[in-house]
């Protein structure tokens, strides 16, 4: 699979009707892979000890055109130094800490010409997901919803004049916690389980701070079930920027 690498003077994307566009109208279609790892305790994306991150962005640049580029709460406030043997094929990152790889990664990526969605993936530095992990909400137990808004507006404010980041996936796989005994509502009105109005709350917040980005919204229950989005649909203060998203794998599930 080719992709096509987006000409950057054709940012920022919006949307019209069902299709992403660019600043000229013409439909955009998004080809993307998530670089995984800077969620977990390792608190760098995989790879850095394999392969130079010029390296990685580059192959990915030949496949696709954008990245979601996930990370956790835990990694954004405690931002610990990353273990130099994560970063092993890459020793100019050695010594860095967690963001601070993060940045260099994004930075990366946009030399590259590859497009970045920042993803909200876990709360804590965990590998994702189950019903028991104590992170199916975009709050828990180590960081409450306070937290989780201040962190997307924090890291859109970090790349606000980076233009290959076009946008925020506000949380991955909303789904039951039973840690806490909660599951996820749409539009009860219970403040919290109720990602919609969690949702809206958090892109209003951010288009505040860049009105440019693209607000991915997943469906819940593992961005399973998508009749409550069409029953009940999210709207922002600015037009045009919602992105709603479903997970589809090869596997037995039942999309109700």
């Amino acid at each position: 699979m080719a992709s096509t690498l987006i000409d950057p003077s054709t940012l920022p994307l919006t949307t019209i009707d069902s299709a992403i566009v660019n600043n000229k109208d013409d439909p955009v279609k998004l080809a993307c892979v998530n670089w995984y790892g800077a969620h977990m305790d390792r608190f760098a994306v995989n790879g850095l000890d394999k392969v130079h991150i010029d390296e990685i962005a580059a192959d990915i640049a030949t496949n696709f055109n954008c990245v979601r580029l996930v990370f956790s709460l835990e990694g954004f406030y405690k931002d610990p130094m990353v273990a130099d043997d994560v970063l092993s094929a890459n020793p100019q990152l050695q010594g860095m800490t967690s963001m601070e790889v993060f940045d260099a990664t994004v930075q990366a990526l946009a030399d590259a010409g590859v497009m970045i969605i920042l993803n909200n993936h876990t709360s804590d530095a965990i590998w994702c997901c189950s019903d028991d992990d104590g992170n199916g909400l975009w709050h828990n137990a180590s960081y409450n919803e306070e937290d989780w808004l201040n962190a997307l507006i924090q890291m859109t404010y970090r790349y606000k004049n980076q233009p290959m980041v076009i946008g925020n996936d506000l949380r991955n796989e909303i789904r039951s916690d039973n840690q806490e005994g909660l599951y996820p509502t749409w539009g009860s009105g219970q403040a919290s389980t109720d990602w919609l109005m969690s949702a809206t709350n958090a892109g209003n917040k951010i288009l505040k701070v860049n009105p440019n980005h693209l607000i991915f919204v997943e469906a819940m229950n593992y961005a399973l079930s998508v009749e409550p989005l069409i029953q009940k649909s999210l709207h922002l203060d600015i037009p045009h920027r919602v992105v709603f998203s479903i997970h589809w794998y090869n596997m037995d599930f039942d999309f109700t």
